[in-house]
């Protein structure tokens, strides 16, 4: 039937179902994670966007591997989110949701209150979780393969130790040996762990159809003495998502 505000048939081969159950050519879809920077912060200098240059943290001196990106499919310049802060934003991106519980207790423990533990990620499975579930549990229902690095792992105590799933659902469904967040740990090896895992996947001509990656870096530890610059952080960043992006 006719969809949209114009009564327009899609086009064949069109991406995205008109209907739910339709067909589409997708068949393998990567989605990477990453942290709480603005459109203005690295796009503020795309002469082609709806940006402020004077906000612009990271530009392509910095991201080049980003600009690249947006010049090459599409730049997203009036692109608002839901979220403030990462308890919240991993919600959002995870689930299309925080909860009451995330969004009254996240305050609480970012300014301070040690007696507030970490709200979201799995932390709180129960109280945390939206109604609808996370990604994976609808891939699941759908009996669609998905995979986790990274997206709600709780780290081992080294880089060396694996780690584990934060949530039932990814049980046996993550990469133990790729590092979740850590800054002291670079994106370029999480670029590198990916990277052979997606040629074994080449090699067994079987990869999950649902690949969340998360690569955090861009987080950055802001001015804190002795840590990385937030440019090194971001350029970190950059060089892995290209790699991730050239390698797929």
């Amino acid at each position: 039937g006719p969809t949209g505000v114009t009564g327009a048939l899609p086009a064949p081969g069109h991406p995205i179902p008109s209907k739910t159950g339709e067909p589409s050519p997708i068949r393998y879809v990567v989605y990477i994670v990453k942290e709480n920077r603005t459109y203005d912060q690295v796009f503020g200098d795309m002469k082609e966007g709806n940006g402020e240059p004077n906000l612009c943290l990271f530009p392509e001196t910095v991201t080049p591997n980003h600009h690249a990106l947006v010049r090459e499919f599409v730049l997203l310049d009036n692109f608002y989110v839901e979220s403030e802060v990462s308890a919240d934003g991993h919600e959002w991106t995870m689930g299309a949701y925080a909860t009451d519980f995330v969004e009254r207790l996240w305050p609480l423990g970012y300014r301070g209150d040690r007696r507030v533990p970490y709200p979201a990620e799995g932390a709180h499975d129960e109280a945390a979780r939206p109604a609808g579930g996370y990604l994976w549990d609808k891939a699941a229902k759908m009996g669609v393969s998905y995979r986790s690095y990274g997206e709600f792992v709780k780290n081992g105590r080294t880089a060396a130790e694996p780690g584990t799933a934060s949530v039932k659902a990814l049980e046996g469904h993550i990469d133990p040996m790729f590092r979740s967040f850590d800054m002291d740990y670079p994106d370029a090896k999480r670029a590198d762990r990916f990277l052979e895992e997606l040629a074994g996947f080449e090699k067994s001509g079987e990869m999950p159809r649902l690949t969340i990656i998360r690569l955090p870096n861009d987080h950055t530890s802001g001015t804190s003495p002795g840590r990385w610059t937030v440019t090194a952080c971001v350029g970190d960043n950059d060089l892995a998502l290209g790699r991730l992006v050239v390698g797929v």
